[in-house]
C-alpha cells in the first residue's frame, strides 16, 4: 500500500547490493524503496532507505560454511582410515579451515 491508500503496482522493493567503494573495498548494502502517489495515481515521491549489511552478510557466510564443514567431516568420517587425519577446506572467500577429523 502506498500512503493514499490504493494498492500500488509497485510494492516497496528490498534490494541486497553489493556495492564497490572509492578505495576498491565493497559494502554490502540494503536499500529499501517505495513509492507516494497522489489522488490520481500519479508517482509524487520515491522514498528509500539504504544501510550497511556487512556484518550480517558476514556471519551469514559464516554460518554457511559452518554448516558445510560439517556435513565434510561427517561424510569424511564414514570412510575407513579417517584417525589421525586433518582436512581443510576453503572457501569462496579464500578462507580455509583445518577440520581435525580425530
Amino acid at each position: 500500500m502506498e500512503r493514499s491508500g490504493r494498492k500500488d503496482h509497485f510494492p516497496t522493493q528490498t534490494l541486497e547490493l553489493e556495492l564497490k567503494r572509492k578505495d576498491g573495498t565493497t559494502v554490502w548494502t540494503e536499500s529499501k524503496i517505495s513509492l507516494v502517489r497522489d489522488s490520481g495515481g500519479r508517482i509524487v515521491e520515491i522514498i528509500g532507505v539504504t544501510r550497511d549489511i556487512s556484518e550480517r552478510k558476514r556471519a551469514e557466510n559464516e554460518k554457511a560454511s559452518s554448516r558445510s564443514n560439517s556435513v565434510i567431516l561427517r561424510r569424511w568420517k564414514r570412510l575407513e582410515g579417517w584417525r589421525g587425519v586433518l582436512l581443510m577446506t576453503s572457501t569462496p572467500t579464500d578462507r580455509s579451515s583445518i577440520l581435525s577429523a580425530s
